[in-house]
């Protein structure tokens, strides 16, 4: 667990039904926005209300004050992989996936080249010394 005690932007924000902190990255152009529903099984009624009116978040945001206060929260490292090619296909990246049609093949000679797969794997890991991200494609 971090703790930390400083003044942040907060709010406790009633239409939400959350608190929101936000805490600043060295050089202040960037932060890093904490929404904790305040009911213990409230995140999936948050999440709701954000996918019909997405605008709320903004309108919380813009409702946070200075305010100094002691928070606690975990380290914590996520890990995520997916196919890009789905992705790709979806806005018209299809030849290269096509063996005859790739335009790949003048990279090699004699061979038909294209991409059989694209996938994407994404680190994020946040601890007391800041958020380092992370991410590769193949």
């Amino acid at each position: 667990m971090m703790p930390i005690t400083r003044e942040f932007n907060f709010t406790d924000c009633k239409f939400l039904n959350t608190k929101l902190v936000m805490i600043p990255y060295v050089g202040g152009k960037t932060s890093f926005l904490i929404v904790v529903p305040n009911a213990i099984n409230g995140l999936k009624v948050l999440l709701a209300q954000l996918k019909l009116a997405p605008e709320l978040l903004n309108k919380a945001i813009d409702e946070m004050k200075p305010k100094k206060e002691d928070i606690v929260m975990p380290k914590f490292k996520i890990e995520s992989k997916m196919d890009l090619r789905n992705m790709l296909e979806k806005v018209g990246v299809k030849r290269i996936f096509n063996k005859y049609e790739s335009g790949l093949s003048g990279m090699v000679k004699d061979k038909k080249v294209f991409v059989s797969k694209a996938t994407l794997k994404a680190i994020i890991e946040v601890n007391e010394f800041g958020t380092e991200a992370t991410a590769v494609s193949g």
